[in-house]
């Protein structure tokens, strides 16, 4: 608030002691009663947009494409036939024995935790470069150095301030690929921690990476061409060989970027489709709020989108939601503190308030219409995102899996947008393109059957042995066993499930979502994906 204060303050001059030397009791109070009205506010507002958000999801879900001609998908066109024998179950839980999946595990966690330590070890090879290559070369050559401190806080300070980021990064996720070493829910820690371990993320030591690399390349040009830049220090600039090494230095810096990223590149992207009943809170928490967490290291991830799923992945209480509502809250309330600032005597005489308090008061409508330009921001998001036919579906999957990797070198994962006529082509394509699969029934019951078509459509084209399916002790589980085994008794020609002699499908069931039932799951997927190299 004072930093609005301040903006009207800059609009009129003569208000400066009315708006910030107010009676301390005064300010208590009037504080005091703006903070809870902004905080209802706030709730009220966050309530109403998840709520039109989700409205609109099931609306466009229920819409159809124009542009489809055809809605199933060119397996179903195959004949169907009786299938020879009849799936075992194979009931399984966090208590079994996981000695067959350590070592594959293992497998998968070292390739990813040695790409993250091969980034840091270039990282501090990177840091050496920005002191070596510059003074070297300057003593090379035979050149001094000015007694410019200042120069060389401004020159060392950011590759110094580098080499604290990726030190603090390597040590706050460097257990972020195993599952028994997560911190689920809550992390009870120090608050400076807590925040230090935010900005130390890896997706912002990318952008963090990029700035230092523009930035001594800009203070390199400065000292070959003496540029007018320097001139903002009291004392000698440093000479061209200085100057020559500080380029260098970005160039190596440029290309460890690159080249650690080729390496990712080269490395199998074990997909994973997850498909689910719709409507389930309690899935997205386990499915897209743990499991992927690590999954992403491992495999791109695929999903068809539902209320449910956007509302765990555009959490109010994301790093990347909160800049969002600050910026938007910081507009709203610059639209409307403006007018204020003309306008504030006049208003203060009609109505009789103090200007400080018709301030505060007005923060109501900023907050207002702060929610609603978030809530025209994520329903234009949303709607860009929806698959119109099966050649976008396509291409939006060819784009994810050829750059596979996002800045932080994780898997880029890709949840579409479906319409009604839309959504199976899309099941048929995330299915030609993964590895294995994730069919969580869990929800699913007589009366909510959405996803026979699933089960169905998995049986008729893709193997059994890649495939888990996830239920919960709500479940019921005859009920579950009893519509696979429906599914199962004719199949498509091509399936490749039709001519197996002991076909055997597992069913996890998940207890208390937490570490164990986490890894157990992961194990599992990892030991199918490998059954798909056989």
């Amino acid at each position: 608030m004072t930093h609005f204060l301040s903006f009207i303050n800059v609009l009129n001059p003569q208000k400066l002691n009315v708006l910030f030397l107010l009676n301390e009791a005064s300010s208590n109070t009037v504080g005091g009663e703006f903070l809870l009205v902004s905080l209802l506010i706030w709730l009220i507002g966050l309530f109403i947009v998840r709520w039109r958000i989700s409205k609109f999801i099931l609306i466009m879900m229920n819409k159809t494409s124009n542009k489809i001609t055809r809605d199933q998908p060119e397996e179903l066109k195959k004949t169907e036939f009786k299938a020879k024998n009849k799936p075992i179950f194979e009931d399984l839980s966090k208590h079994i024995d996981g000695s067959l999946a350590i070592e594959k595990r293992e497998q998968f966690v070292k390739r990813a935790f040695v790409l993250f330590r091969k980034k840091f070890f270039y990282g501090l090879l990177t840091f050496l470069m920005y002191f070596l290559l510059p003074f070297g070369i300057n003593s090379l050559t035979g050149n001094s150095f000015s007694d410019d401190d200042e120069m060389y806080i401004m020159t060392m300070g950011f590759p110094i301030m580098y080499l604290l980021f990726i030190c603090f990064n390597y040590y706050f996720y460097r257990k972020q690929f195993r599952a028994q070493d997560a911190s689920f829910g809550i992390r009870i820690e120090h608050p400076y921690i807590m925040v230090l371990r935010k900005i130390v993320n890896p997706t912002f030591e990318a952008y963090f990476s990029f700035f230092i690399i523009i930035y001594m390349t800009i203070f390199g040009l400065t000292n070959i061409f003496n540029s007018d830049f320097l001139s903002l220090f009291n004392k000698a600039t440093f000479n061209k060989w200085f100057g020559i090494g500080l380029i260098l230095a970005s160039l190596f810096h440029l290309f460890i970027y690159f080249l650690i990223r080729k390496i990712a590149k080269k490395e199998p992207n074990q997909a994973l489709l997850i498909l689910r009943v719709f409507g389930d809170k309690k899935q997205t928490q386990l499915t897209f709020g743990k499991i992927t967490n690590f999954w992403k290291h491992f495999g791109s991830w695929f999903t068809v989108a539902d209320p449910s799923f956007i509302k765990r992945q555009n959490s109010f209480f994301t790093f990347k939601t909160i800049s969002v509502l600050l910026t938007l809250f910081t507009i709203a309330g610059y639209l409307v503190i403006i007018p204020f600032g003309f306008f504030s005597s006049k208003i203060s005489q009609l109505t009789n308030l103090s200007e400080d308090r018709i301030l505060e008061i007005l923060f109501v409508p900023a907050i207002t219409i702060a929610w609603f330009f978030y809530y025209r921001y994520l329903k234009f998001k949303i709607s860009r995102g929806y698959a119109s036919d099966l050649d976008e579906i396509k291409k939006r999957l060819k784009k994810t899996l050829k750059k596979q990797r996002n800045l932080d070198l994780s898997f880029k994962s890709l949840p579409m947008f479906c319409y009604d006529n839309t959504w199976k082509l899309a099941v048929s394509e995330f299915i030609k393109n993964s590895k294995v699969v994730l069919m969580d029934l869990r929800g699913f019951s007589d009366k909510r059957k959405g996803c026979e078509y699933e089960i169905d459509f998995l049986l008729d084209t893709f193997p059994i042995t890649q495939i888990l399916f996830l239920a919960d002790v709500t479940n019921d589980l005859k009920f579950i066993e009893q519509t696979i085994l429906e599914r199962w008794e004719y199949l498509r020609e091509h399936s490749p499930n039709i001519q197996l002699k002991n076909p055997i499908t597992r069913i996890y069931l998940s207890d208390n979502q937490d570490k164990m039932d986490v890894q157990s799951i992961i194990d599992l997927l990892i030991v199918s994906v490998d059954d798909s190299k056989n």
